[in-house]
């Protein structure tokens, strides 16, 4: 069902950022920089500016709004804290898409030349199907300018949208490419979307793996990219679709879709545990697991200071039920959940997601240096919030594949604490009573038996 990967083309734009960076040596590879250029990537001229820049088309927004006002099941809607968009919705259904974020999400890049009359041909037919939709055009013009959000499971819509578009000849001839790395059906970008960005996760594993490449003087290969993302991409979202970018998958299967959704929300889940943990501690984390499984309140989890929100993203997609299952199944437990039951869960979530990489980093300074070293390193980072003094690599990695002074990195003086308080913790150590400098003592002392593989497998125990 699935187009046929676009293999050249990826290739092509792994390149065109390699040398980017390798002529502009100012010009930082980030995630922001991938998404310009994925989004211009391959546009028609005349949808691109001499400057390289997207062409604008937002003189057309007030003429949609002017022509569809009297348009019955059709709300168009421009906000001006939202002014990059205009929106179109199917009248009375914004709700259900506000309140899920589980949605098939359709591109259709559409050049500038009948730009508006494309959109009002597709709008037209999406209204007198009564397809049930939350869509939007973009104010310029981008290889994701036209959006379309479907109900999760109406593939037939989907499909019959796709049809549509590839039926007409005025959308048909008006349309560019999406960009190589969006899963395609007939040309038309198709993706089953989950509440976690696909392109912000992509352009962040891309732009690592340029800098990467340009650190290291070695032209980027596309086969290498799939092994970088295999081995840094930590979403089964994101792995799906890329999975069938690159042709792993080929059909869709609706089963695996909300097996995938199920791992989706528990992920979400663990990491809403392990934010709350790292900006409060392992009380507050325990305490909002055991509030939403006995009461559904959300409202002890963090919202986080990142781009996810994670007590609003709970609320929409883990209900109470979610929760408790997660718990069991997990356990293997049966019966009612007692407070051990909430503990050991959330234990087990924050050794696994998070305590073990950075027991791990702290053992390679312990490894290549000694006990002095690293209580010295932890110190720095807690009091100057630098991490200068942890070791970036392991003396046994002759590859150098993990940095785990980046590890370190991520985290402040309040997140650090929290670890070492929690490694103390299951390990029995009594802390309770014990200043900064001391927990740091107890730990660096702890740390020297931490069961450490050279292989690298996860689940490295403590």
């Amino acid at each position: 069902m699935f187009d046929e990967p676009r293999f050249n083309e990826m290739q092509h734009f792994l390149m065109r950022l390699y040398q980017i960076g390798r002529e502009n040596l100012n010009v930082q590879i980030d995630k922001n920089l991938v998404r310009h250029e994925l989004r211009k990537y391959e546009l028609s001229s005349g949808d691109v500016k001499y400057d390289g820049n997207y062409v604008e088309c937002k003189e057309l927004f007030k003429k949609w709004i002017e022509r569809n006002k009297k348009v019955q099941g059709l709300t168009i809607l421009y906000e001006l804290d939202w002014p990059y968009f205009l929106q179109f919705y199917s009248t009375g259904d914004r709700k259900y898409f506000d309140e899920n974020p589980y949605y098939i999400k359709l591109y259709i890049p559409m050049k500038q030349k009948k730009l508006f009359e494309s959109v009002n041909i597709l709008f037209d037919y999406i209204n007198n199907s009564k397809i049930k939709h939350e869509s939007k055009v973009a104010d310029k013009i981008r290889t994701d300018n036209v959006i379309i959000r479907l109900i999760n499971d109406d593939i037939d819509s989907a499909l019959k949208i796709i049809d549509f578009v590839n039926k007409d000849k005025i959308i048909k001839n008006n349309l560019n490419k999406t960009n190589p790395f969006v899963p395609t059906i007939n040309g038309i970008g198709f993706m089953y979307e989950t509440g976690i960005s696909y392109n912000e996760e992509l352009a962040t594993l891309i732009a690592d793996y340029i800098t990467m490449c340009i650190e290291k003087r070695h032209a980027p290969v596309l086969s290498d990219f799939y092994r970088w993302f295999k081995e840094n991409n930590q979403s089964i979202e994101v792995n799906n679709i890329f999975a069938y970018a690159i042709g792993e998958k080929n059909t869709i299967n609706i089963k695996d879709i909300n097996e995938q959704r199920e791992q989706s929300k528990y992920q979400l889940l663990t990491e809403a545990i392990k934010a709350t943990f790292l900006k409060y501690d392992i009380f507050q984390a325990i305490c909002a697991l055991k509030m939403l499984i006995e009461e559904g309140n959300y409202g002890y989890f963090t919202n986080g200071t990142g781009e996810i929100a994670y007590r609003d993203c709970l609320k929409t997609t883990v209900t109470m039920d979610d929760a408790i299952r997660y718990v069991k199944t997990t356990l293997n437990k049966s019966g009612y959940l007692v407070d051990d039951d909430i503990i050991e869960f959330c234990q087990n979530v924050l050794i696994k997601n998070v305590l073990n990489e950075f027991c791990e980093a702290c053992y390679i300074t312990y490894m290549n240096y000694d006990k002095e070293q690293l209580e010295s390193a932890l110190k720095s980072k807690i009091y100057k919030n630098d991490s200068s003094e942890f070791s970036r690599f392991s003396k046994r990695d002759v590859n150098r594949k993990k940095n785990y002074r980046d590890i370190i990195e991520k985290y402040d003086r309040n997140n650090i604490i929290n670890l070492m308080k929690l490694f103390l913790q299951i390990r029995a150590v009594d802390y309770e009573k014990s200043e900064v400098d001391e927990i740091i003592e107890l730990y660096s002392s702890s740390i020297t038996s931490f069961d450490y593989h050279d292989d690298s497998e996860k689940g490295k125990t403590i």
